[in-house]
């Protein structure tokens, strides 16, 4: 299922499931109105934050109604289980979902899940034969893809300029997966050929992808160079994904603000349970 932006989810899921709003049941409450498919409280235990209620019952809505469920919890004025949220937060939240009346399904991203990745990363491998370069090039928005989409959900400000390596390491920095004392070696060895493989995947994207000029005497990559390059990009793309579902921000994350590959870290705010 497409989602709604994620600067509209995240102000929706600090107002009303953050240090206000709702309950987890009285979330699953209100939404279930809007679709017989949202199952009934209680839920997984594993998910033990409310907003990872909020974003679920999300996910079971198509954007129109994701947009008109928000605007009548807006508007709502009964009872809720943390107290009411601010009204700038409410107001910032209502304007956010007006300015896409026009036109919502325009400025829908696409919802970033591990069926989402292998098919994206399918999509690639069935392009390395009849178009290497094209191939390259889906490898290379797949990353990117991902890497974005983490950051967002983890509410990472970064540079939206292209810039591959950037991402990939404010996102390994931020997911902890860079090798630590504790690291047997051979895990050391293979994070550290990761970043490797994004420098490189960039590298062979701006040299061979279809995104760019040829010059005269240009010699294309062969399927063999496309298909490595999309197997290491699918796999790392995965890997990150999993590690994004299985560490989820936690209370005690708290960290100074740090500036690191052109990407300004926020100090990390308690997540309410």
């Amino acid at each position: 299922m497409e989602k709604l932006p994620n600067k509209i989810r995240i102000i929706a899921k600090s107002a009303f499931a953050g240090n206000t709003g709702f309950s987890k049941k009285q979330i699953v409450g209100f939404f279930c109105r809007y679709s017989d498919d949202i199952p009934e409280y209680p839920w997984d235990p594993d998910l033990e934050y409310r907003a990872q209620y909020l974003e679920g019952c999300l996910h079971y809505l198509p954007p129109d109604v994701q947009r008109h469920a928000l605007l009548e919890l807006c508007d709502y004025d009964g009872d809720m289980a943390y107290g009411e949220p601010s009204t700038r937060d409410v107001s910032e939240l209502r304007r956010w979902l007006n300015e896409i009346v026009a036109s919502p399904l325009a400025v829908v991203a696409p919802f970033v899940d591990r069926p989402f990745v292998q098919k994206q990363w399918q999509k690639a491998l069935s392009e390395v034969d009849s178009d290497p370069e094209g191939a390259i090039s889906t490898a290379r928005a797949l990353v990117e893809t991902v890497c974005k989409h983490l950051l967002e959900e983890r509410g990472i400000e970064f540079k939206d300029d292209g810039d591959l390596a950037a991402l990939f390491k404010a996102t390994v920095a931020i997911l902890n997966l860079a090798p630590s004392t504790k690291a047997s070696n051979c895990l050391k060895q293979m994070m550290g050929g990761a970043f490797s493989v994004m420098n490189g995947l960039a590298g062979l994207r701006n040299e061979f992808g279809d995104a760019h000029g040829k010059a005269k005497g240009y010699v294309g990559p062969e399927p063999r160079h496309a298909r490595f390059a999309v197997n290491s990009a699918g796999g790392l793309a995965m890997f990150m994904l999993e590690t994004h579902e299985e560490r989820p921000n936690r209370p005690d994350e708290a960290v100074a603000p740090v500036l690191l590959a052109g990407v300004l870290y926020p100090a990390s705010q308690e997540v309410p349970r």
